[in-house]
């Protein structure tokens, strides 16, 4: 069974730094990890040991740990907190309330703990802490402040259950929402009806990150009592896990060479270590106990030495607990990803049958969607995922769909539906990774300056959508699917009323003309009014659904107003066309609009005269517009002219109106406006780009040609 859940921790590193300072202090001194009476309980012996040697567990006078017995809640607390590191924080909340416990003992006599009782000290609420176990007290009052147990959960001589475990490490692990949100979840155990409700969510989550399975015969058994070989093995899982393979006091990796007095272990950094094997040292295979004669090299160990060169635990992996050497496969969905102290990257995936399981990504880790390649910050929590391992090295990841995304996607729109529960798209990214995303109530639809509604997309639109937490608050259309059964949407440039009907010239906002022929039936839509074909103004915004080849609905969406007379901003992008060229301008509230460029127009820099081809991105200018045209451009600054070959800087502002621009500061603090190709080649190492994956930040060289960028490349990421 694997449990891994450390990498929800903020303040893993600094367990981890306590664990090992507290071990090199125990360590160091002993020199014999055995107990006297682990009998019975063999199959725990590893873990027993390891967390002596580390300090987690100490076990009762004559060298005995008791491990078929029970463990009382407040043992089980006090494991937990030296497990987590708290044990100074835990002897000063001892301090701090022993003299009020004192004092009740006195007043209060030596009552037995039967039942939870409260207690009050100066405001504050305490739970009762019987004099048996006054031991614990710092552990039990610093499990309650950190939120693991709740007041009335607390009957510290009382064995602690499985759902009772389950409840507390759920919440020390910092699952406790997740938890929450599973009280109607489903349990596969024939007597779940004795779990808890309370308890539910969170044997659930318990069963999920892999602290607990179900018995042979599919029971939970949630009543029964956790031994303390249990307990010890439920915290060796989650130690072992965090512990970096190279310390002073642990390492893991494989024999290179072993005699009847000392063992070399290779690690995984290349190093070779050699310890001399002390006379006491327990020597682990699986469930039982060995000889050094037993290990061969090859074998993959975990060693815990006193520092000083000598080992006093050493445990063999058996290839069943290792699986290395055989690249397995799991399919399931990623519940955590997280980095650990070394910089490796992990993901725990909800394996279908299995429970949880988590597997670090090696260096050359291949994570892919169904199409191709994607990098380690594509993946993200809920996503359908084959991982391909040895061991719990991953070393392929296939993402099949995604789970929660917040952020942007960009891709085509292959199936959209309808429910009580709004509009929901499937969105497949260039990858092959498709996104299943639902509409807010209030989302913001446009397709260039046109503003759309749900209804109006189609299967086959590009879309770039916003996102947060799967929900999409904005989406832009970049192109529209066309064909039938789908939309044109753009401004009215020419309406032909004929003997035979009515044909309109519509233009989009790339420039594409289409004529289009009306239904003799068309319906056409101006708010709440239907209009006549003959209504249909010049410069007026429609959405046109089409059918068989025929308009078959217009749906006016803005009507023409006149010419606006200026407008000022800084143009974006300056493109060229059968049509002459076209200027995106981004005006001074954050619109951008895209206007021709009039054959005549005047276009002035100070008292210089410039043709419309000596436009260029990031200049400030004054617009003045008739009929959708700029009929007069006055440059009011211009901007930074690109040099040509390489630029180096970094990205401090995007655009991705059209192909898209980028403004770039390079090391001598110019700012460059460089638009970018339409066939731009973007890359990060060996991944390929699109532009809207480009972040502010990113430090980028890129290579020109007649000032245009044909390709980018992101040398750190911002």
């Amino acid at each position: 069974m694997e449990a891994k859940a450390w990498g929800r921790l903020k303040n893993a590193d600094k367990i981890v730094e306590k664990l090992l300072d507290r071990a090199g202090n125990i360590l160091k001194e002993e020199s014999d990890l055995r107990f006297s009476d682990l009998q019975g309980a063999e199959w725990a012996l590893g873990a027993i040991s390891r967390l002596r040697g580390l300090g987690i567990i100490t076990g009762y006078d004559g060298n005995v740990f008791k491990p078929n017995n029970p463990v009382t809640q407040a043992e089980a607390l006090t494991m937990m907190v030296k497990a987590f590191g708290l044990e100074d924080e835990a002897e000063e909340i001892a301090k701090r309330f022993g003299g009020f416990y004192a004092k009740l003992d006195e007043n209060d006599g030596d009552d037995d703990d039967e039942g939870a009782r409260f207690l009050t000290s100066n405001g504050t609420k305490l739970p009762y802490v019987p004099a048996p176990t006054r031991w614990a007290l710092g552990y039990v009052l610093l499990a309650v402040d950190q939120g693991w147990v709740d007041i009335s959960e607390i009957q510290p001589q009382k064995p602690a259950s499985r759902e009772w475990i389950a409840k507390v490490m759920v919440r020390a692990l910092g699952y406790t929402e997740e938890a929450e949100s599973k009280t109607d979840a489903s349990l596969p155990f024939s007597d779940a009806a004795a779990i808890s409700r309370d308890a539910w969510g969170y044997v659930a989550q318990a069963i999920e990150i892999g602290l607990f399975e179900g018995y042979p015969d599919n029971t939970f058994r949630p009543q029964k009592p956790v031994t303390r070989a249990e307990m010890a093995a439920i915290l060796d899982r989650f130690v072992n896990e965090e512990l970096p393979d190279e310390t002073p006091y642990h390492v893991e990796g494989r024999v290179s060479a072993v005699s009847g007095s000392s063992i070399t272990v290779k690690l995984a950094s290349g190093r070779e270590v050699t310890y001399r094997i002390s006379p006491d040292a327990l020597i682990v295979f699986g469930k039982a106990s060995g000889t050094v004669s037993d290990i061969h090299v090859g074998d993959k160990v975990q060693v815990l030495s006193n520092g000083q060169g000598v080992a006093l635990l050493i445990v063999v992996k058996s290839k069943e607990d290792s699986d290395e050497g055989e690249i397995k496969q799991y399919r399931g969905k990623i519940v955590e990803i997280s980095t650990d102290s070394e910089g490796d990257t992990k993901i725990t995936v909800s394996v279908e049958g299995q429970g949880s399981k988590m597997f670090k990504l090696s260096d050359d880790c291949e994570i892919t969607g169904v199409v191709r390649d994607l990098g380690p910050d594509a993946l993200s929590v809920g996503d359908q995922v084959i991982v391909e391992a040895e061991g719990d090295v991953a070393v392929r990841v296939t993402v099949i769909s995604s789970g929660s995304v917040s952020g942007e996607v960009y891709g085509v729109i292959e199936g959209i539906a309808l429910s009580d529960g709004g509009v929901s798209l499937s969105v497949q990214e260039r990858s092959g990774k498709t996104y299943s995303i639902r509409l807010r109530a209030d989302v913001r639809i446009t397709y260039g300056t046109l503003v759309l509604a749900p209804e109006d997309l189609a299967p086959g639109d590009w879309i770039v959508a916003r996102l947060q937490n799967n929900l999409a608050y904005q989406i832009a259309v970049t192109s529209r699917a066309g064909g039938e059964g789908q939309y044109i949407l753009g401004v009215v440039r020419e309406v032909s009323l004929t003997g035979t009907g009515t044909t309109l010239k519509v233009e989009d906002r790339d420039g594409h003309t289409y004529s289009v022929r009306l239904a003799s039936n068309v319906r056409v839509i101006n708010g709440d009014s239907v209009l006549t074909p003959s209504q249909i103004g010049f410069g007026d915004t429609v959405r046109l659904r089409i059918e068989a080849g025929t308009c078959v609905e217009v749906h006016i969406t803005a009507r023409y107003e006149g010419p606006k007379t200026v407008i000022t901003g800084v143009i974006v992008t300056v493109s060229t066309g059968t049509q002459g060229v076209s200027i995106t301008v981004k005006q001074d509230d954050g619109q951008e609009v895209t206007l021709r460029v009039a054959e005549n127009a005047r276009i002035t820099y100070g008292q210089e005269s410039l043709d419309a081809d000596e436009l260029r991105p990031g200049d400030k200018v004054e617009v003045r517009v008739q009929n959708q045209e700029a009929t007069e451009v006055r440059v009011r600054q211009r901007g930074v002219e690109p040099p040509f070959g390489d630029l180096g800087g970094s990205i401090v502002s995007i655009s991705h109106s059209t192909s898209g621009t980028v403004i770039v500061v390079d090391d001598n603090g110019v700012r460059y406006t460089v638009p970018l190709s339409a066939q731009v080649k973007i890359t990060y190492g060996t991944q390929e780009l699109r532009p809207t994956d480009l972040r502010i930040g990113d430090a980028v060289r890129i290579k020109l040609q007649n000032q245009v960028a044909v390709e980018l490349r992101i040398t750190k990421r911002g």
